[in-house]
C-alpha cells in the first residue's frame, strides 16, 4: 500500500467486513445474493473514520 499509518485502518476494517460478512451470510449465502445496503453503509462509515486515525504522527 505504500502509506504509513495504515495498519489500524487495515486491521479494524478487516475485523468489520468479517463482522458484517458473518451478520449478512444468509443475504449472501445463494448466487445473486448481495449485502443490506445499511450494512455496507456502516462499513464504509467505519472505514472513511479510520482512515484518518493515526495519520498524524511521523
Amino acid at each position: 500500500m505504500g502509506a504509513t499509518g495504515n495498519a489500524v485502518l487495515v486491521f479494524v476494517g478487516g475485523l468489520v467486513w468479517v463482522g458484517v460478512s458473518g451478520y449478512s451470510i444468509d443475504d449472501i449465502d445463494f448466487p445473486g445474493g448481495h449485502m443490506p445496503i445499511p450494512a455496507l453503509v456502516a462499513y464504509v462509515l467505519v472505514g472513511a473514520g479510520l482512515a484518518g486515525v493515526g495519520s498524524g504522527r511521523r
